[in-house]
């Protein structure tokens, strides 16, 4: 049975995007649904809510029409005060309206990732801060920002047209990438896997697929999330269990079949693009029947061709850990050096450079690494784990 959190999560943001759609007031809507989901928390108490969707959308329309009769009685008077006729089409339809709206080009990145956490995810200005690494009054003033961007551009939250669409659409596969590695890889928070905003972002994706059939860069980007979320129940723990202690019998196999396929057609759509090396390289993590049956040699030419794309501090560093894993440990120590200045804050690499130390007997530096990793990191799991890696290196 889901959490109340978790149904909410995955609720919101159609809610808000059908309601804005008919409302054209964001403020409103907000208000609104924070009113519906208060309601719904108090009734989950004692019931159930059998379809959360369609109730936030009744209980937050009827707050809306109930302030705007005491407030401004003649306002609303061209809106048909019964209950509209929403289909799924017209859920996807406003939720699609919403995501490139908040992934517009005139937002910068960060900005469009706050939008999406906070409208299409529903999460508090608290959660999307820390999940950012920014204090909630600098979370607050941006989001108030792009706000009065929005109504000064009087962008609308319909979908592109056509001749803006490719540019449009690789903005909003970039954001949902993100939000996808912000749910699986948490910079903060207690557990490690946010299933719910994996399972929101893959939903969002596979949406995005259905709509906008044809386009290799969202199969690809699909193929990767199911790769990776597949072997989710098997570290959706509080305690983390790294890839090489996991049991691959827990492992969701249709999942990880249906994402090779996925990747497959990909292929056949057009160039290949980052997003198909990266679900690639999960690819063969995810179908290794153990540990040790992984192609880390082909994971190593794999980030090669990755970084003939763009330049990646961070797919370097994911390089250098195959490098290890194949004894390669003179040329993972030359790529991780050749990265610290970019990666300095930045705690798995900190991570890293201590397995190396310690599986090349320089135990005094493997103990500074690990330290410095354990003060970098956000997430309480990881940090406990450090703290045990410590514990056996003393």
């Amino acid at each position: 049975m889901q959490s109340f959190e978790s149904v909410i999560r995955t609720t919101y943001g159609t809610a808000f995007a059908v309601l804005n759609k008919r409302f054209h007031d964001i403020q409103q809507v907000e208000d609104a649904l924070q009113h519906a989901c208060m309601k719904a928390f108090e009734r989950s108490q004692t019931e159930n809510i059998f379809n959360a969707k369609a109730w936030l959308i009744k209980v937050a329309t009827n707050h809306i029409l109930d302030e705007v009769k005491k407030h401004k009685p003649d306002y609303f008077e061209h809106l048909d005060k019964a209950d509209p006729i929403e289909t799924a089409y017209q859920y996807d339809d406003a939720t699609l309206g919403l995501i490139f709206t908040c992934c517009h080009p005139s937002i910068s990145q960060e900005n469009q990732l706050a939008l999406c956490l906070k409208w299409v995810m529903g999460f508090d200005n608290t959660s999307i801060a820390r999940a950012l690494l920014v204090s909630d009054k600098t979370l607050e003033q941006r989001i108030t920002r792009t706000k009065r961007k929005l109504r000064a551009n009087s962008i609308d939250f319909s979908l592109p047209t056509q001749s803006h669409l490719p540019i449009r659409l690789n903005a909003v596969i970039k954001v949902l990438y993100l939000m996808f590695n912000e749910g699986y890889f948490g910079s903060s928070g207690r557990i490690l896997v946010s299933n719910a905003l994996c399972k929101q972002a893959i939903y969002l994706m596979r949406l995005i697929c259905r709509t906008y059939r044809g386009n290799a860069s969202s199969l690809a980007l699909l193929a990767l999330m199911l790769f990776i979320q597949a072997r989710a129940p098997a570290r959706a723990t509080e305690k983390i269990t790294l890839l090489e202690n996991q049991d691959r019998s827990k492992w969701d196999h249709p999942m990880v079949e249906e994402a090779d396929v996925l990747l497959q057609k990909s292929l056949k759509l057009g160039r290949p693009t980052s997003y198909h090396i990266q679900a690639a390289i999960a690819g063969l993590h995810s179908q290794a029947s153990h540990y040790q049956a992984t192609d880390w040699q082909q994971i190593i030419l794999l980030y090669d061709k990755l970084l003939s794309y763009e330049y990646s501090p961070v797919a370097i560093l994911n390089q250098s850990v195959a490098l290890m894993q194949v004894g390669s440990w003179d040329k993972a120590e030359d790529k991780l050096l050749s990265i610290q200045e970019n990666l300095r804050n930045y705690a798995p690499y900190y991570i890293a450079l201590g397995y190396l130390y310690k599986h090349t007997h320089r135990l005094k530096a493997a103990t500074h690494s690990l330290k410095t990793a354990h003060s970098l990191s956000k997430n309480a799991s990881e940090k406990e784990h450090l703290q045990e890696q410590l514990q056996r290196l003393r």
